[in-house]
């Protein structure tokens, strides 16, 4: 539930606590509901811990591996099977992405990643749900760049494959790492209902420009997790440059993506999957603009930079037209969105230095 999770999140911001998901469990053997829960909560509820509630279940496929624990308090354990192929689901997640590392922010939700400072990698963990046919998917690290001598030729990468369907279970596999528009992209080719993780080594992170297609991910280094805010001192610093290297195709998607936040919103609540999915495209495309200004996110541009006057024009265009669409034009909230929108739009156009016309 995406959009109850993101409520939590937001209300666990407001009050200054973390969050943990202390307790998961279901019955699907095969690990698939398993690993859309865990990428459910990384995209949404973001928490700072997750754990698994029954690792070890008597003659029970809730757990990750079955035994027979006896009918006595003295009976000595036996395991019934093999460990299920749901625990080399969890293992994906478990042994990729450490404790200690800095969540990304992902725009997909069939992906998750994280960076490590200390060791300057990346860890990717790529799922396939579709249940009939394989996927190509592509991951873009926009944020990064890769370090060393021919560094960033095209190569193989290692990985580890687990696809229930066929009886493969952690076995070795193999993704590609190239160049692509000034960015590292890996390409990996997942089978049907299938889960696969890899380290991309030797890259650092950068500020710069973030280009979107479709079926590729931005990656960006997000989070507000204690994990984040204590390695983002450890991220590379850049000068702040007012309006630099903004593109218009960067406003264009952010007004999209907040025209579509705020009518979704208007139309089916705050908490509907479409509305949930909607802003976290809009929190992807201000990451865009902020690296783009020389952020080091999580922070944001300096004060001068124009960019909060740029999210609240936007904002406020995207709440008038919806408000007015549906309370009406002379409806109190439509109107001081829109004077919300004139105000920052004037300062706007004096931070940039244009003429009034």
């Amino acid at each position: 539930r995406p959009g109850y999770s993101s409520v939590l999140r937001k209300l666990a911001d407001e009050a200054g606590v973390p969050i943990s998901m202390s307790e998961h469990g279901n019955a699907d053997k095969s690990g698939t509901s398993l690993a859309q829960a865990i990428l459910e909560d990384l995209h949404y509820l973001q928490p700072t811990s997750w754990y698994y509630w029954q690792p070890v279940e008597h003659r029970c496929p809730w757990g990750l591996v079955e035994a027979d624990l006896g009918e006595s308090a003295s009976s000595e354990p036996r395991p019934c099977s093999l460990p299920n192929a749901s625990y080399y689901v969890f293992a994906h997640f478990t042994r990729f992405l450490r404790s200690g590392m800095l969540p990304l922010h992902c725009t997909a939700p069939w992906a998750a990643a994280c960076f490590s400072p200390e060791e300057n990698s990346v860890a990717l963990v790529v799922t396939n749900p579709k249940a009939t046919s394989s996927s190509r998917q592509r991951l873009r690290l926009t944020a990064f760049q890769p370090q060393g001598r021919g560094a960033g030729e095209r190569r193989r990468l290692q990985a580890v494959l687990t696809e229930p369907a066929a009886g493969k279970l952690f076995v070795p596999y193999e993704a590609d790492l190239q160049e692509a528009a000034g960015c590292l992209e890996v390409i990996v080719q997942v089978p049907p209902l299938s889960i696969c993780s890899l380290m991309v080594p030797n890259v650092s992170l950068q500020g710069g420009k973030s280009h979107v297609q479709d079926g590729s991910v931005e990656l960006f280094a997000l989070g507000g997790s204690p994990v984040a805010k204590q390695a983002k001192g450890k991220m590379r610093k850049h000068e702040h440059e007012p309006l630099t290297g903004v593109t218009l195709g960067m406003i264009s998607a952010l007004v999209r993506a907040t025209a579509d936040g705020a009518a979704l919103e208007r139309c089916l609540g705050e908490v509907d999957r479409q509305t949930v999915a909607a802003w976290c495209r809009w929190q992807h495309e201000c990451a865009c603009v902020a690296v783009a200004l020389g952020a080091s996110l999580p922070e944001v541009p300096h004060a001068d930079s124009g960019y909060t006057d740029l999210l609240e024009a936007v904002g406020g265009a995207a709440w008038g037209a919806a408000n007015e669409r549906k309370f009406g034009a002379e409806q109190t909230d439509a109107k001081q969105a829109w004077f919300r929108f004139w105000h920052h739009a004037d300062r706007l156009v004096k931070v940039a230095g244009l003429s009034d016309s």
